[in-house]
């Protein structure tokens, strides 16, 4: 619990010095600074303080030994005719600015050491204005509010000047700390607090708000934003932000920034905006069983990690950037709320770029599109899941689950699904969870590992595998055509699935589609896969081809170095077979219509059926069953003119031969 031990700490103290000033007590001009600003007490029990006349440029700078607002109210006059005010009633006009136009800008500067409470209202009197609270001790909101002003900023910086003009702040220490009656600043266009720490333990209420935590050396304040500058370290702490459980913002935009190397942001509580979201922070950024929420865009960029831990982060476009990424469903401390949202991100578009890990337990959810980049995605029982397209980049992916699979259709509640395309682009991929799409898949790897996982789509699917393909105990299929490009296979299957598309119960996995399949393979294919495709198979290996399961099609071709069926080679058209070297066959080849092998040397002890055969091999052995109407020819195929032709040996027990030579 170290982690987060000085918020407790330094707010606890700042709560006890911000109570040396009761409620009684309010604004103490610094009378050892000339200047004409005075205060008096109206009926009601509020003050009204008569500002100095401001500068050329419109900044009145008043200095107070105390300021702070009682529950009665604040008036700051900024006329110098009689006003109605909400606070007070009618007051008198403000003599100091008998020769001057109002205060654009009414910077209030505590010169003391004593911070600022502020409890009540504080009323800008006449012409609207910006009004700053700058206090280096600290300064805490408990049920402030703000009339007729244009802009809010509390500060616990330094005001810094040039040539006269406040250019903006110098921030070393102290808090902004929003406690349980809150912060309600809905009229003023800007609202901006600005301290070494920001604590949130109450609500916030603005339109555009701003927050910026840490030693800055130079935070400037503009029309739309704040800016700042900081090369300094802040050891002290690891948390600059801290939104409570009991903590809420509400705004039309937000933007939070934690500016100070290796410390960030953590929100238990609700950060909510009608607008624009952005957080970014120099550490972490952490949202712990909260919720960040906006009706327009979340951008959260952090230096180090961003930690979704049982929290909710939901905008129609979701943008996060990290060193690293944890969504997980994780219970993190003691909430006196029961809030569960289960590691969530929500959107219509998310863009995640991590630089380097993504470990995902909880759930990654976009309505329409999704792309994720990331040196490696880590994805355990967790989802990630698209509307739209899909697409993921990584150096090494591990898509994970723990809890099975339902025999009959697809698992829609873990794994990475897309209701589009779903593309990955990854150095090494291990699947024994579930990938799937109601469009395309497309996956690149050198090296894919999906042993008792599941690669499923809809429509359209190609592996494309440089060096091994991993299958065993795996479901691969299509609802339309399938590609297979693999280096090596290694498909070792005895486990029971029912396929998706076939709903046939078979002892092994299956490579199903329900259009075409096509299966490359670069080295050899030792296959105890079911194969089967609606339309045409088409299956190519340089090396070996060792067959002891079921491939079947519509139409099947199959060329190799080497092949060994031991199983069922069946087409309801036809069926063709070559190899470089041997064709060995044990088991069943079967073309409806038509069947042709190819081979140097051709081996059946097992049985070879078609309407019409054709048995191209320079030497022949049969010790198997031939059905009728088959021919044997004594060279390769025509089309094959690189191989060597050879004279043929002919060895049959018991069966009809019918020998032609070319």
């Amino acid at each position: 619990m170290n982690k987060f031990k000085f918020n407790y700490l330094f707010l606890s103290v700042t709560l006890i010095t911000g109570s040396v000033a009761t409620a009684e007590a309010a604004v103490t001009p610094d009378a050892q600074v000339r200047q004409e600003i005075n205060k008096m007490t109206n009926a009601n029990g509020s003050e009204t303080v008569n500002i100095n006349a401001p500068s050329a440029s419109g900044i009145s700078h008043n200095k107070y030994s105390r300021f702070d607002i009682n529950d009665k109210g604040l008036i700051l006059n900024n006329s110098k005719d009689r006003s109605l005010t909400a606070v007070a009633g009618v007051i008198a006009g403000n003599r100091n600015l008998n020769e001057s136009a109002p205060a654009r800008v009414i910077l209030n500067e505590v010169t003391s050491s004593q911070a600022s409470r502020l409890e009540g209202n504080l009323e800008v009197a006449g012409q609207q204005a910006h009004v700053i609270i700058a206090n280096p001790n600290g300064i805490t909101c408990n049920g402030c509010d703000f009339i007729n002003t244009s802009r809010n900023t509390l500060t616990t910086g330094k005001p810094v000047f040039n040539n006269g003009e406040l250019s903006g702040f110098q921030v070393e220490k102290g808090a902004i700390t929003i406690t349980a009656a809150g912060m309600k600043d809905k009229y003023s266009e800007y609202t901006d607090l600005i301290g070494r720490y920001v604590a949130v333990n109450g609500g916030v209420a603005a339109n555009n708000l701003t927050i910026v935590a840490g030693r800055n050396e130079h935070v400037s304040i503009a029309n739309g934003g704040v800016t700042t500058s900081s090369t300094l370290n802040d050891s002290g702490a690891e948390v600059l932000i801290d939104v409570s459980a009991l903590g809420s913002m509400y705004a039309n935009k937000i933007t939070m920034v934690a500016n100070n190397n290796g410390v960030g942001v953590r929100n238990a509580g609700l950060i909510s905006a009608a607008s624009n979201l952005h957080i970014s922070a120099r550490g972490d950024i952490s949202n712990e069983r909260g919720a960040i929420l906006s009706d327009a865009g979340i951008v959260l960029n952090s230096e180090s990690r961003i930690k979704n831990q049982g929290g909710l982060i939901s905008a129609p476009v979701v943008g996060l950037k990290a060193q690293a990424l944890i969504n997980d469903n994780a219970t993190v401390g003691n909430f006196l709320l029961n809030k569960t949202y289960e590691g969530r991100v929500e959107s219509h578009f998310a863009l995640l770029n991590v630089e380097n890990k993504i470990a995902n337990a909880g759930k990654l959810l976009a309505t329409d599109y999704m792309n994720i980049s990331a040196r490696e995605l880590e994805n355990t029982n967790g989802n990630i899941i698209s509307g739209g397209s899909l697409n993921i980049t990584a150096d090494s992916i591990s898509n994970i689950s723990s809890g099975g699979f339902s025999d009959d259709k697809p698992d829609l509640t873990t794994g990475i699904l897309s209701q589009g395309d779903v593309n990955i682009n990854a150095a090494s991929l291990i699947n024994n969870g579930q990938i799937y799409a109601i469009n395309d898949i497309a996956i690149t790897t050198n090296e894919l590992d999906t042993k008792q996982g599941h690669i499923q789509a809809a429509n359209n699917a190609v592996l494309d595998v440089k060096n091994t393909l991993h299958m065993a105990d795996a479901v691969i299929g299509t609802g339309r055509d399938l590609t297979i490009n693999a280096g090596n296979v290694n498909n070792d299957i005895n486990t029971t699935f029912l396929w998706l598309f076939q709903k046939k119960e078979t002892k092994q996995g299956k490579i199903s589609a329900g259009g075409d399949l096509a299966y490359h393979v670069g080295q050899s294919l030792s296959n105890h896969n079911a194969i089967a495709a609606n339309g045409a198979v088409s299956i190519t290996a340089a090396g070996a081809v060792h067959n002891l399961s079921a491939i079947s099609g519509n139409s099947l071709s199959l060329r190799a170095g080497e092949v060994k069926n031991a199983g069922w080679l069946t087409a309801a058209d036809w069926l063709s077979v070559e190899a470089d070297t041997s064709l060995i066959n044990d088991g069943v080849m079967k073309g409806a219509h038509s069947l042709v092998l190819s081979a140097p040397v051709v081996k059946n002890s097992g049985t070879i059926e078609s309407a019409s055969s054709l048995i191209y091999a320079p030497s022949f052995y049969n010790s198997g069953t031939l059905a009728p109407g088959f021919n044997i020819i004594s060279t390769l195929r025509p089309h094959a003119a690189d191989r060597t032709e050879a004279d043929t040996t002919v060895d049959v027990d018991a069966q009809p031969l019918a020998l032609r030579r070319n």
